[in-house]
């Protein structure tokens, strides 16, 4: 069998440039969470609930309520999300990895002028917001806080 892509190249290129063009254009957009509900009051049937504060085991999801219910699964599920959290957000990896590649990309547009510098410096900073917005939710958690 030979992988030849010659053939199906511009297919290939024409589904990224789509992809590509659909992740700009709608990327702004909220996405809303299978197991939001919206209230149906009069204020809010022109409105959407974009809050998803929804509890995970409100029987919506069968598959993860029958996972929690398993003594080991769950140990094992809270074992692993705060080592996730000690690794990714109290150690500051996450905010170094930002600043890093931030670093990078200031040092790549100096000689090469590939982005405007000052909207790609309001992104980083959205970024870091909500990393540090994040860990600080994270925090107060039951399971993280003990």
């Amino acid at each position: 069998m030979s992988l030849n892509f010659g053939r199906h190249y511009p297919i290939l290129i024409a589904l990224v440039v789509g992809a590509s063009v659909l992740t700009f254009a709608l990327g702004d957009l909220r996405v809303i969470a299978y197991t939001s509900r919206a209230e149906s009051t009069a204020a809010t049937k022109t409105t959407y609930d974009f809050t998803n504060e929804v509890d995970l085991l409100d029987g919506q999801n069968a598959l993860l309520k029958r996972f929690m219910a398993s003594d080991t699964f769950k140990a094992l599920y809270e074992t692993k999300l705060k080592e996730v959290y000690e690794k990714v957000y109290a150690s500051g990896t996450m905010t170094e990895q930002v600043e890093t590649y931030s670093k990078l990309i200031h040092l790549v547009n100096d000689e090469r002028g590939l982005v405007d510098i000052t909207a790609y410096d309001q992104a980083v900073e959205r970024v870091l917001s909500f990393v540090t917005q994040r860990m600080e939710y994270l925090k107060l958690t039951d399971l993280l806080s003990q």
